[in-house]
């Protein structure tokens, strides 16, 4: 399903770790660097300045993501086979031939790729570079940055896809829900049919 990006994430919904790039859709995202073993995942904000992005940690519940903030969450579109990744503020994820990354105002393109299958990992590398976002977690605290394409010595990115729309009484927030998409009510509902 193609969530249609002049919908805009609020703040509230449910997001699904995806185990292949054939899942990716235009839509909104989580892009995680590293579970600990405590269950808590550490995200990558979206707001970050300089050359390195600092880790935030959040809880997982039964592998799932409920409503993260707004900094945290980064829509992906795709465009001629290649991607852009950006915040709710129109910058774009930006990767150079150093381990810098950072925020640039016009769009950039960033190719996703399966990495290790077994662990579900989205490689976000960009052409022309030798550098991929990983994140470090010898650094206190953990920091997302570019890492040579094949990450020795740090650890790769998993990507968790929304998967909700919420009725707000009016109309839902990203397309009618389905067999495949939760369901948040929040607001009156009348159902005169099946959803499915």
């Amino acid at each position: 399903k193609v969530i249609d990006p002049s919908l805009v994430y609020n703040g509230k919904g449910i997001f699904e770790k995806i185990d292949n790039i054939s899942q990716i859709t235009n839509g909104y995202y989580v892009i995680v660097g590293y579970s600990s073993t405590s269950g808590n995942v550490n995200v990558m904000p979206n707001n970050f300045t300089g050359s390195y992005s600092n880790a935030s940690e959040i809880t997982l519940n039964n592998s799932v993501i409920y409503n993260p903030t707004l900094d945290l969450v980064w829509n992906i579109q795709e465009n001629n086979g290649k991607y852009n990744v950006s915040n709710n503020e129109d910058e774009f994820l930006d990767l150079s031939t150093s381990t810098n990354i950072n925020l640039s105002t016009s769009p950039v393109l960033l190719t996703l790729q399966n990495f290790d299958v077994e662990n579900d990992y989205i490689k976000i590398t960009k052409d022309g570079t030798t550098r991929s976002l990983g994140i470090n977690t010898a650094t206190t605290p953990y920091r997302f940055a570019g890492y040579n394409t094949s990450l020795t010595g740090q650890r790769p990115t998993n990507l968790y896809k929304l998967n909700s729309t919420i009725w707000n009484g009016t109309a839902w927030s990203h397309g009618i829900p389905t067999s495949s998409v939760h369901a948040i009510v929040s607001g009156n509902l009348e159902i005169a049919s099946d959803l499915s």
